[in-house]
């Protein structure tokens, strides 16, 4: 089994409409990760004889990315103006396999790192807002 390569999970910002988006690859990417996670409902009670005892609950996803910095990039100037607008956002995350991940979201970070010795980068993360579907 080999291993397959971080870069080729890519991360695209709907930077058209609902109606007719328009997909545009946040350019320079380092990184991207999608994070998926459970609420549980604790539903323990004293017939579990000490042991706890649970019901899945809300789930919530959310994708956390950095990338290089290009002040002219659609996908980076989508993510700034939802940012800076508090506008909902459409969302994929690719995989090489072919899969997509996608959802709406608001962007809850959005850093400009911009150190004396190094590249200068924008990070942040999306907040899902609702479902995240996989095709």
């Amino acid at each position: 089994m080999s291993g397959l390569r971080g870069l080729d999970f890519v991360v695209y910002i709907n930077s058209g409409t609902e109606a007719i988006p328009v997909w545009s690859k946040v350019a320079g990417q380092r990184a991207g990760t999608l994070n998926r996670s459970m609420d549980p409902i604790d539903v323990s009670n004293k017939d579990d004889y000490g042991w706890s005892s649970s019901l899945d609950g809300t789930r919530e996803w959310s994708i956390d990315f950095d990338c290089l910095v290009s002040e002219t990039d659609t996908g980076v100037l989508a993510l700034e103006s939802a940012f800076d607008n508090g506008d909902q956002i459409m969302v994929q995350m690719r995989t090489p396999g072919g899969s997509i991940y996608q959802g709406y979201g608001y962007v809850s970070e959005m850093t400009l790192e911009a150190p004396y010795d190094d590249v200068a980068i924008f990070s942040g993360s999306i907040m899902g807002d609702g479902v995240l579907s996989k095709t």
